[in-house]
């Protein structure tokens, strides 16, 4: 039987920085959710309160290491004509290290989902540029089976670049490299991006070659905003959230 109570995020995003001689974030953090109890198919839409109408309802925050950085969250009017006048906008950023993450779990049919969502972000160095960390800001989908058990990712990531990362220079922080079931996509800071989609069964039999797609019976849906630096800051905007399936 599938189960719908007390599922796990695990391993997700929490830092995607490499920093040499720096111990990381334990890679098996974990966060307690309720699951949605209906588990009816066919719905117009998975993700429930997507354009944040409901403030927020449906999506679960948690915060990294109290004792680190500051984190902040609201839900905005952006002014007419951004995004089409979509509905309301969920605004987190955070300054330092530690992180803010918003996560809403949902149970699908299969792979045959599209995913989107618009969204803007800014990621900011400290003061001293390449010698200063980053903010990063992430939308994550976590893909798990019919117990909750983890099976990949696809993240979309916004960061500042260490002019270095390409070079051969040691203990320079680099982006983790992608592997057969975690699949980063970058994107472009300071732009408005609108209605950005992901086929997930496309995304899955073509990037995460780990993942057996049919497998697929949750999808996790992650928000989040962080940094490895005390400077360090980032911030994201986003609303449109969606997952359907998609039309025959």
């Amino acid at each position: 039987m599938t189960r719908l109570k007390d599922h796990k995020v695990e391993s997700m995003l929490i830092l995607i920085f490499l920093l040499i001689g720096v111990a990381g974030p334990a890679c098996g953090d974990r966060i307690e959710l309720q699951c949605s109890s209906d588990h009816r198919f066919h719905k117009a839409d998975y993700l429930n309160n997507g354009c944040f109408q409901q403030h927020y309802d449906f999506w679960e925050k948690s915060l990294g290491d109290l004792n680190k950085g500051a984190s902040h969250a609201e839900i905005v009017t952006f002014p007419p004509g951004h995004w089409n006048n979509i509905g309301k906008t969920l605004h987190i950023r955070h300054t330092g290290e530690s992180h803010i993450q918003f996560v809403q779990i949902v149970p699908v049919p299969g792979p045959d989902m599209t995913f989107s969502a618009s969204f803007r972000a800014d990621s900011r160095e400290g003061m001293l540029r390449a010698f200063s960390g980053s903010g990063v800001a992430q939308i994550g989908l976590q893909y798990q089976d019919e117990t909750g058990k983890r099976l990949g990712e696809t993240i979309l990531v916004n960061y500042v670049k260490n002019p270095f990362a390409d070079t051969p220079l040691i203990g320079v922080p680099r982006r983790s490299p992608d592997t057969h079931t975690t699949h980063y996509i970058e994107f472009r800071g300071g732009q408005f991006i609108e209605h950005y989609a992901i086929d997930i069964r496309r995304e899955i039999e073509g990037n995460l070659m780990g993942i057996r797609s049919e497998e697929v019976r949750f999808i996790a849906v992650v928000l989040w905003c962080g940094g490895n630096h005390p400077q360090a800051s980032a911030e994201l905007w986003i609303t449109g959230l969606s997952l359907k399936e998609q039309e025959e």
